[in-house]
């Protein structure tokens, strides 16, 4: 695999507000307005392969290696102007601004740049003994390249790139058939660690977005699903989930509404902000029920009838904003 990606974006954010706003006589209107320009070079090659074998009969080992070789870099100009939104420093008519930025910060691809050799895969090993009996267990590595940090809070060149996500992620689990092949169940148990994790976040102290590594996802659960045909063209599935997800590595973020408006934010780091070490990930379900009836029978020589119902419970426990 081979990839030559370049990417160029322009992005204005122009913002008139009042002069109460900034202690200012009313009536006066100021324009607080922020240029950014970025450009990203990305060059990947990756070699990989998967291969299984069989040991014996009924065991077979299977694994995989994928070598990555990445080059990223990127160039950066950001201009932040505010002043009165009138002339001599804003035409109204034109959009120019006149006056010049209050704050600048540019870099080109030689100083915001990165290299990365990463070697992930897999391995495993599973237990046929009849054709409706799998069992198996595996390790998975996975990879995801560095990031480009392409938002209006990059603070320097040496903060543009982000670090690389790694996973390192445990399965056991059995793929049961009965009645010929009528019944189904598949069961798994997992646990997963995945370090660096790019994240979109408000710098503490600010209203500023920025993306970076926002220290590592915990996750071990276990998941279930159940299929049934019993008869002709009826068919039954249920599906449950448990995911145990939770932040570790100092990573802060902005307090919920919830909190904000109770004052139960713990004010630490800063005000508004809170340390989230083993508190449960953010939109993530703790569990989750799906199931689905489906009834199909043909009306016709090219027609069929489908009736359907499902239900689908998920439960979110906010952990922030409770």
């Amino acid at each position: 695999f081979y990839q030559d990606f370049k990417e160029f974006r322009y992005l204005r954010n122009p913002f008139l507000f009042d002069g109460t706003f900034v202690g200012a006589p009313a009536g006066l209107t100021f324009l607080n307005q922020t240029d950014t320009f970025s450009g990203i070079k990305d060059k990947t090659f990756a070699l990989f392969g998967d291969v299984t074998a069989a040991l014996t009969d009924t065991v077979k080992v299977f694994g995989g290696l994928r070598y990555n070789h990445e080059k990223v870099s990127e160039k950066y100009d950001r201009q932040v102007y505010f002043n009165l939104a009138s002339p001599p420093f804003f035409d109204p008519v034109t959009g120019v601004i006149t006056a010049p930025p209050i704050s600048t910060l540019s870099f080109g691809y030689a100083d915001a740049k990165d290299t990365t050799n990463n070697l992930s895969g897999r391995v495993g090993l599973k237990w046929q003994p009849n054709r409706d009996t799998n069992l198996y267990a595996s390790y998975n590595r996975g990879y995801k390249g560095p990031a480009v940090n392409r938002t209006t809070g990059v603070l320097d060149a040496a903060s543009a790139i982000l670090k690389p996500e790694t996973a390192d992620a445990f399965e056991i689990g059995a793929k049961l058939r009965f009645m010929d092949g009528r019944l189904g169940l598949d069961l798994a148990l997992y646990s997963q660690k995945i370090k660096n994790i790019q994240q979109a976040s408000i710098r503490p102290g600010t209203i500023i977005a920025d993306l970076i590594n926002a220290g590592s996802l915990k996750t071990d659960g276990f998941e279930v699903n159940f299929n049934a045909r019993p008869i002709e063209g009826l068919n039954f599935d249920l599906g449950v989930v448990y995911n145990d997800a939770r932040y570790a590595g100092g990573v802060v973020f902005n307090c919920g509404p919830t909190q904000l408006e109770n004052a139960t934010c713990p004010n630490n780091p800063s005000a508004g902000f809170q340390n989230i070490d083993g508190k449960l990930a953010v939109t993530v379900p703790k569990w989750k029920v799906v199931s689905t009836v489906d009834y199909e029978r043909p009306i016709g020589n090219a027609l069929n009838l489908l009736f359907r119902a499902s239900y689908v419970k998920i439960y979110m426990d906010l952990g922030m904003d409770e």
